[in-house]
């Protein structure tokens, strides 16, 4: 009797962390739907935003995951100040960080870097954020936006499938466009842009 109990404890533990685990990719994706939903019902919240402070805002959350990767995340020359929603271009940035952390190559620690160019003549700053990571087979670079779209499975990568999707609605919801370019194996770079602060609009 003794063994079977042993073997139903077993089971049962294994039932209930599989209801755990199921209770936790659900409450993420609950969340990621929530937080979609939310981009474009903001309102009044813009001002103008250091990129650079976000980045560090950005970097220090993700600094247990940047400590187990080894990776290095850099700042290549200038930033510049937008105009926006504070929070959700903190995501935005965030969301693409971990990103690139989350899809390293094998054996090879992340490195991440960040630029930007200030556009005068469009009002925008250009930002890319470029990884060498596994890359991505470009015919799918449109699928990696869309909501629950995965080019990997569950077991590969943890996650709920909705971080880019994010990421394109909070640009399209300041008036940007986010695209991306990558090759497999070999890294990839995410490209979008953001409203110039107001005074850097005024002195142009």
């Amino acid at each position: 009797m003794t063994g079977k109990y042993g073997q139903f404890n077993e089971k049962g533990d294994q039932f209930v962390r599989y209801i755990r685990e199921a209770a936790e990719r659900m409450d993420a994706l609950l969340n990621s739907l929530l937080s979609y939903s939310r981009i474009s019902s903001r309102r009044d919240e813009e001002e103008d935003v250091c990129l650079k402070d976000v980045i560090d805002d950005a970097c220090r959350d993700l600094q247990m995951r940047v400590d187990e990767t080894g990776a290095s995340i850099r700042i290549s020359g200038p930033l510049c100040r937008v105009h926006g929603d504070r929070a959700q271009i903190r995501q935005l940035i965030q969301n693409l960080l971990s990103n690139s952390l989350k899809y390293r190559s094998p054996g090879t620690a992340p490195q991440i870097e960040v630029r930007a160019e200030e556009k005068p003549d469009t009002g925008r700053c250009q930002v890319t954020v470029t990884d060498n990571g596994i890359g991505f087979d470009m015919a799918y670079r449109d699928q990696i936006f869309e909501v629950f779209k995965r080019l990997h499975g569950r077991a590969e990568y943890e996650g709920t499938g909705m971080g880019l999707a994010i990421c394109r609605k909070i640009v399209e919801r300041h008036g940007g466009t986010l695209s991306a370019e990558g090759e497999e194996g070999k890294g990839a770079s995410f490209f979008f842009d953001l409203p110039l602060a107001k005074e850097a609009r005024e002195e142009s």
